[in-house]
């Protein structure tokens, strides 16, 4: 089917009706969410304050959300937010914002992104040292999260297949190709190279344990 252009002057609620999302329905228990600014809804926020650019905690950052910064470097909602809502959940919570009993309950999926960081280490030290990542995202979810997951399901089998059912959304490389290389690595490395090196990286990180 043809979908109709919509007015340049949608807006993002406009627009889900428009594309009928409410007629699509996902169904998966939760969704734990890894990457970059593109996907971080308040960590930096909280790692680096309201006034840093990069935590996207001051306006004009969430004008379209509600009319409040929220961490996301966005006037409004971010991509894994519509995903949320198609999948019927709410909006995966910044770990970092999480009380430690907010993190041993909650069983709908946790956001560990971190804007600027990227799947080498030394993402971030160009603009900030403080940053989460990608390594310590995975962390984070390791020894954290799926300990407190385990004191909520009755039996591992049920666990596993909660797990097996979750859907776990990635978006890194970006600050790791447009930042990281041109700054740090383009001496040392061809593009070629470095590519094969991202992707050794993000392999290391989705083995199965």
């Amino acid at each position: 089917d043809v979908i109709e252009v919509p007015p340049l002057n949608i807006n993002q609620q406009d627009l889900l009706k428009h594309l009928s999302l409410g007629d699509i329905k996902i169904d998966f228990p939760a969704l734990y969410v890894f990457g970059d600014s593109f996907v971080d809804n308040g960590n930096n926020k909280v790692i680096l304050g309201n006034e840093d650019a990069i935590g996207g905690g001051y306006l004009p950052f969430g004008i379209d959300f509600d009319g409040k910064s929220t961490g996301r470097v966005t006037n409004g909602r971010i991509g894994v937010d519509f995903i949320a809502t198609v999948g019927g959940l709410p909006y995966p919570p910044p770990i970092m914002g999480m009380s430690k009993i907010d993190r041993k309950i909650i069983r709908t999926g946790v956001n560990y992104a971190s804007g600027s960081s990227g799947l080498l280490p030394q993402n971030g030290h160009v603009l900030h040292k403080n940053v989460i990542n990608f390594f310590q995202q995975v962390d984070l979810f390791e020894n954290s999260t799926m300990k407190d997951l385990k004191g909520t399901f009755d039996s591992p089998k049920r666990l596993k297949k909660y797990l097996s059912k979750s859907l776990f959304f990635i978006h890194h490389a970006s600050n790791d190709l447009g930042v990281t290389f041109e700054v740090e690595m383009k001496k040392k490395y061809s593009i070629d190279t470095y590519a094969k090196l991202l992707i050794k990286e993000l392999s290391k990180q989705l083995q199965v344990k």
